[in-house]
């Protein structure tokens, strides 16, 4: 892959790969807001800055209502964790057209 190709996959898949892994830590370490990398975390209850809070508490009640409810249920590993990590940077989205 060329380094313009290596960009456009970063990029594209930077806000999966984030999502899923500020879903894990949280999941991991049992925390009610969010836990970003380097220590810092985000709780909806303690937080008084208005524009963390627009933009954080619908991804923490997302994240808390959807996606760790599902790592729970079915008990993800680190190992699984990273397994999936590598399946969402390298997907590809499908055509429609293709499918048909």
């Amino acid at each position: 892959m060329d380094f313009q190709g290596k960009i456009k996959l970063v990029t594209r898949q930077l806000c999966k790969i984030a999502c899923l892994m500020i879903s894990f830590w949280t999941y991991q370490e049992g925390y009610d807001g969010l836990l970003f990398g380097g220590g810092l975390c985000f709780d909806s209850a303690k937080n008084e800055e208005k524009i963390l809070q627009n933009f954080l508490a619908p991804l923490a009640d997302i994240i808390h209502t959807h996606i760790i409810p599902m790592f729970r249920k079915i008990g993800v590993t680190r190992e699984e964790y990273l397994l999936l990590k590598a399946v969402v940077f390298f997907e590809r989205k499908i055509k429609k057209k293709a499918m048909m």
